[in-house]
């Protein structure tokens, strides 16, 4: 009976250290599989990661030279427009000043109305094409150039106001030239201004030049009734 129990406990011994041994190398293979599973993951996650880097930085740089061209494209046609339209603006007051200094008083006021309506048609389609591209100027340059177009029109204005009525061209109209003659100076210390604006914008004026002090003094403007 003695022999029975050593031996079964003999047995259960041998099953015992088995079965841990058994576990042991259960739990050591689960771990080992489960470290080349992490480090396999880890490996992919960071190849993955890696990628999505280097495609992030690909889609910056495609948006960066895409925005790069949009912009040159913008200033590009914004330098268009800009000297188009002064050019246009110191054409246009040449032959306003050429038909007030020249025309008008060569001949008498009477027998201008088509040159008078021609001029106005021009003022009216260059202030058209100004609202037309307005965005592309400098709020406070925006509103000198309407202020600008409006005193270099005047003459031309009241004279195809009037023009119908002899009597009434007689009365009013050497007043609206004296008065655009005395606003000459003002016309030219905007167009000064702007031309200084625009040669920044254009790139021929370096805008970080030291200041001379010397800047045109904004005009100050009656108002004149239409």
């Amino acid at each position: 009976m003695n022999t029975f129990w050593q031996e079964f406990l003999k047995y259960l011994g041998s099953v015992t250290i088995a079965a841990a041994a058994l576990a042991w190398l259960i739990k050591s293979i689960v771990n080992h599989v489960l470290s080349k599973d992490i480090e396999t993951f880890k490996k992919r996650l960071e190849l993955q990661s890696e990628t999505e880097i280097e495609k992030l930085k690909s889609q910056l740089q495609i948006a960066a030279k895409e925005h790069e061209v949009r912009f040159s494209k913008l200033h590009e046609k914004r330098a268009t427009i800009v000297a188009e339209f002064y050019e246009s603006l110191v054409s246009l007051r040449r032959s306003i000043e050429f038909f007030v200094r020249v025309e008008v008083r060569r001949t008498g006021l009477q027998g201008h109305k088509d040159r008078a309506r021609d001029l106005f048609k021009r003022a009216s389609e260059l202030t058209a094409f100004f609202s037309k591209n307005e965005l592309y100027f400098r709020k406070d340059i925006a509103e000198r150039i309407e202020r600008l177009i409006e005193i270099i029109q005047e003459p031309v204005y009241k004279y195809h106001i009037f023009a119908n009525d002899p009597d009434k061209l007689e009365k009013y109209m050497p007043e609206v030239i004296e008065s655009w003659q005395e606003e000459v100076p003002e016309i030219d210390n905007i167009l000064q201004l702007l031309a200084g604006e625009f040669r920044t914008l254009l790139g021929s004026e370096d805008n970080n030049a030291p200041d001379n002090g010397m800047h045109p003094t904004p005009p100050q403007r009656a108002s004149h009734a239409r």
